[in-house]
């Protein structure tokens, strides 16, 4: 679950800018292309944590299904 989850979170930059869907995708590919590095490093920083978050999620949804297992 936690790797397509992130996968799902990541691949909406492709879909972004396939589609024409305003968001962070096409706003990533703009700051990248005009060299702004802070706008790009905060948009890495931001998806990086919601993959971070995702996989928390997940590993608590472990516990939640499995009792057994323990940290």
């Amino acid at each position: 679950m936690g790797p397509i989850a992130v996968s799902t979170l990541m691949g909406s930059i492709v879909v972004e800018n396939t589609f024409g869907v305003p968001g962070l995708g096409p706003e990533l590919v703009r700051s990248i292309l005009s060299r702004d590095y802070f706008m790009a490093t905060g948009i890495f920083t931001y998806y990086s944590l919601l993959a971070g978050l995702a996989m928390f999620a997940v590993e608590l949804a472990y516990t939640v299904i499995n009792p057994r297992i323990r940290y």
